[in-house]
């Protein structure tokens, strides 16, 4: 077969499956052309390429394996067009991938010098496959890389407490050299550190996790603080437990995420700094530049407020110090036993758009107290409050409705109202059957 046959069957992609399972058929007689296709000039779409190195990694023998270990090699990235560059990226990570689909465990120098070249992600996944812990330096450079940063601190976790040496090292020499000045790319790398001290569990970071708090930047400040908790090494203060809230509404996705996992853990003084943050407007991002909080990402401030308040007195602050829009916008996401439960506190407040929104969220809540608050919203003077009331007492079985009913009805006040509900539930009742 020749190479412009190969070429041509490689292009009819509609059906490349096909072609790759007939051309890996024909074996040995397919090697060569394969191979020389593949060393042929960069094409700007690599899917024909990448179609050639699986048929090569489907034929797997050795001439197979030598002719894409050539290939692996047959262009340096940097010194080709960048259209071209991109291409061949994408099929020298192919390249690697067969390797790893081969479980070829000699190619462990290949691993780590693609890697060093030109940062491919199948050579990440190779490093950690076969633990190949001088590529820890190369993954801990990786982390100011904004395709690479999370694929590299995943596989440093892998690692596990091999990598936590130069983890802190890494973390102690930027904190001290860079003070306030440093780049986004470096404030991501401290924070992806954290994370990953945290993870791995060695409460040797406690000293530079500690200093870290007090950065002040709130990004890097609150990670910190998220990994001393996470590593059990910190007895929380009201100034740090604002600290991880602050860090929980950051623009930064990589941020708010372990932050709001931390914050689970605070208790009171969680909900008392959340309260406190309910008016902030702003938070620096990376670059240090304030950004405006978006509304999605405060309402979940919200959320957690009534999740975990454990007093009426916090709920109560809540009503009154939150603007109402915000407060209506975090109640949908509540999924809690005891945040459900706040709702029905939350349910006093005066707004009737509130109110409908938790008559209609109460349908999720299977409890009798959540009966009961439907009950006492049949009654609603706001028409669309008792209509939701109405649609969620259909979701419940007839008999637990009957059986709330009679305990909770004699305690409506005044007896219209009691009258107009008990009508109400009638034809409730009636439609369950």
């Amino acid at each position: 077969m020749q190479v412009r046959e190969i070429k041509k069957k490689l292009g009819e992609l509609y059906h490349s499956d096909e072609v790759i399972m007939e051309l890996a058929r024909l074996g040995d007689a397919a090697v060569s052309p394969l191979g020389e296709y593949l060393s042929e000039n960069p094409e700007v779409i690599p899917q024909a390429k990448v179609a050639a190195v699986r048929i090569l990694g489907l034929i797997g023998t050795d001439t197979a394996l030598t002719q894409l270990k050539k290939a692996l090699y047959k262009y340096d990235l940097q010194s080709i067009d960048p259209v071209f560059a991109q291409s061949e990226y994408v099929v020298k990570n192919a390249i690697i991938d067969e390797f790893l689909r081969k479980n070829l465990d000699n190619h462990f120098c290949d691993y780590l010098d693609v890697f060093e070249r030109y940062r491919l992600p199948a050579a990440i996944q190779a490093i950690v496959k076969y633990h190949l812990l001088e590529a820890i330096p190369l993954l801990i450079a990786s982390l100011e890389d904004d395709v690479l940063a999370l694929r590299a601190g995943d596989a440093l976790r892998q690692l596990g407490k091999e990598a936590t040496s130069p983890l802190l090292q890494t973390l102690t020499i930027s904190h001290f050299a860079e003070g306030n000045t440093e780049s986004r790319l470096s404030r991501q790398r401290k924070i992806i550190i954290t994370g990953i001290l945290g993870d791995i569990g060695d409460k040797t970071a406690k000293t530079i996790l500690t200093q870290m708090a007090k950065n002040l930047d709130p990004n890097l400040a609150g990670s910190a603080v998220a990994a001393l908790l996470q590593l059990n090494l910190l007895n929380i203060t009201p100034k740090e437990a604002e600290l991880l809230l602050k860090a929980a509404l950051s623009p930064e996705w990589t941020v708010r995420g372990p932050c709001r996992h931390a914050a689970i853990y605070l208790g009171d003084m969680g909900v008392t700094a959340a309260l406190k943050l309910i008016y902030l407007d702003t938070l620096p991002d990376l670059y240090g530049a304030p950004t405006k909080i978006s509304d999605d990402i405060k309402s979940w401030l919200i959320t957690y407020i009534i999740e975990n308040a454990h007093s009426p007195h916090f709920i109560d602050t809540l009503i009154e110090k939150c603007p109402q829009d915000l407060l209506n916008s975090g109640l949908w996401a509540v999924e809690s036993s005891n945040g459900f439960s706040n709702l029905l506190l939350v349910a006093q407040c005066k707004n009737p758009k509130i109110r409908s929104n938790i008559a209609h969220i109460l349908r999720r809540m299977p409890d009798i107290k959540a009966i009961e608050a439907l009950i006492v919203f049949l009654g609603d003077w706001n028409h669309e409050t008792a209509k939701e009331a109405s649609e969620s007492l259909t979701k419940f079985p007839k008999e637990m409705i009957e059986k709330t009913a009679k305990n909770s009805l004699f305690s409506i006040k005044p007896a219209w109202k009691r009258l107009l509900i008990k009508l109400r539930l009638r034809r409730i009742i009636r439609g369950n059957r």
